[in-house]
């Protein structure tokens, strides 16, 4: 047995806080229903603890299939430095804009669904040179925040980030986490390294889906 194709999951401590495509939305299982999940994830579930799992379109045949999580590294971000070249900072708030208003007019399922093509466009068509370093690129959006707004914008910042990354050449990750009392954010690595944000913001969150 296995979690849905759509549905996302991690531990907050013994708290099984979900992440549902399909609806995007954040769940958390309570009672009962939690302790099942919670022996599912050790394998010492029962036959009717795995039922009520899946008749709550929990889990669903299959073998598990496990992803390698990114390492956090305990590092500043990227970028603090702005980049004088007024081109790549209006090159980086006119994708955000683009982005956010497409996210705006979107479902959740369609804009992932968008990001996994973005991401396989770029495998198929890696540029074979960097012609823009990770802190250029970040920085760049750090001063677009002038021309762009980017409070409470974390999903459409981190999509336009790590898309112009990819546009040069670079290997970016989207990751979504959680923390309880519950908060949800997203944001952008460069494998350990967390180029989007502080670290102390995504300190503590625990990541429930990357792309």
């Amino acid at each position: 047995m296995r979690l849905r194709n759509d549905l996302h999951a991690t531990l907050v401590g013994d708290v099984p806080v979900f992440l549902d495509e399909r609806d995007g939305k954040y769940f958390h299982l309570r009672g009962s229903l939690a302790g099942h999940f919670l022996r599912f994830v050790e394998g010492t579930a029962s036959p009717s603890a795995i039922a009520s799992l899946v008749d709550h379109r929990i889990l669903i045949e299959g073998d598990v299939v496990s992803e390698a999580l990114p390492a956090l590294a305990q590092i500043d971000r990227l970028g603090s430095h702005l980049p004088v070249d007024t081109f790549l900072i209006l090159k980086a708030a006119a994708t955000q804009a683009l982005i956010d208003r497409r996210v705006r007019h979107t479902s959740f399922r369609k804009t992932l669904a968008a990001i996994r093509r973005d991401i396989a466009r770029s495998v198929a068509s890696k540029p074979s040179r960097r012609s823009r370093t990770e802190a250029e690129v970040v920085g760049a959006f750090e001063a677009a925040r002038k021309i762009v707004p980017s409070i409470d914008r974390c999903l459409p910042r981190s999509i336009a980030i790590a898309a112009m990354l990819r546009a040069y050449g670079h290997e970016p990750t989207i990751l979504f986490g959680v923390r309880l009392p519950f908060a949800a954010h997203c944001w952008v690595q460069c494998g350990p390294r967390v180029v989007s944000d502080p670290i102390d913001d995504v300190r503590g969150l625990s990541p429930i889906l990357w792309l």
